[in-house]
């Protein structure tokens, strides 16, 4: 090929946006020519490095959109030292519940591996071509509060349309206002058989009206939520706290260990 043609296919690859293939075009080339393959496996070729390369960057972008606060996997999570069903979780990993519109609440204590589970669950919907987006709970509620002080009320229950799975983290953590609590009942009224969401909270169903301020509504909230629903139980002491007392308790020994030697 002249430099002149290959000038111009690379200028029709970047016309195309077929980055992948302007990328591996002399590689894959001079792969060919050398294997003495003809121009079907030649273009094959190329196409398949294109197809990838498009595969791992929509990933990237549903991984960034999700806005998780980091990623982690399942395959980290110490169900040793968790009181939680693995069992249920790897279910859950599966994802089947977004096809039948199931919620899912992991209620614990501060600790327990809430939020590890619920991002490693997204990370593989995530990986399964599935959209996901990731909220802190009391932010959500400031960006409700935001959108009705700007006169527009409704923009982020439409964006949210656009997901298969919401994760909401950390009910109970912060306080909100009242105000801000109606408009979250009404969010996730929307989303009702519709829209499956992950909750993570360290307060039992029967504190969740000092988080919504009206009975009422919180029943109401919890009738919604709990009638398609996956509820796992990550227990109340933290493994976290855990990992650390048996850290210093190592060390502790560790110290004695060398006064005694000494």
């Amino acid at each position: 090929m002249t430099d002149s043609r290959r000038d111009k296919t690379m200028q029709n690859l970047k016309g195309l946006k077929l980055g992948a293939v302007r990328r591996m075009y002399d590689e894959v080339l001079d792969r060919n020519l050398k294997g003495r393959k003809g121009p079907e496996e030649f273009l094959g070729e190329l196409l398949d490095q294109e197809v990838a390369a498009r595969k791992v960057s929509a990933l990237n972008n549903r991984i960034k959109k999700a806005k998780l606060p980091q990623v982690k996997d399942l395959d980290v999570f110490k169900f040793e030292e968790s009181s939680v069903d693995e069992s249920a979780v790897k279910r859950l990993y599966d994802g089947d519940f977004i096809r039948e519109k199931k919620n899912v609440v992991f209620m614990g204590a501060s600790g327990t591996g809430k939020t590890h589970l619920a991002i490693s669950i997204g990370v593989n919907l995530i990986r399964q071509g599935h959209k996901v987006r990731f909220w802190n709970l009391v932010d959500l509620v400031n960006e409700l509060e935001r959108e009705k002080e700007q006169n527009k009320t409704g923009s982020l229950q439409r964006r949210m349309r656009a997901f298969s799975l919401i994760i909401l983290d950390e009910l109970g953590y912060l306080p909100f206002t009242a105000a801000g609590a109606q408009l979250l009942f009404h969010l996730m009224s929307s989303w009702y058989e519709r829209l499956p969401v992950i909750i993570t909270t360290n307060l039992e169903f029967k504190e969740w009206d000092s988080m919504f301020h009206n009975q009422k509504m919180t029943i109401a909230l919890l009738d919604r939520l709990t009638h398609h629903c996956e509820i796992i139980e990550t227990g109340m002491e933290s493994y976290r706290l855990k990992e650390r007392k048996q850290e210093s308790a190592g060390k502790g020994k560790a110290a004695n260990d060398t006064l005694q030697a000494s």
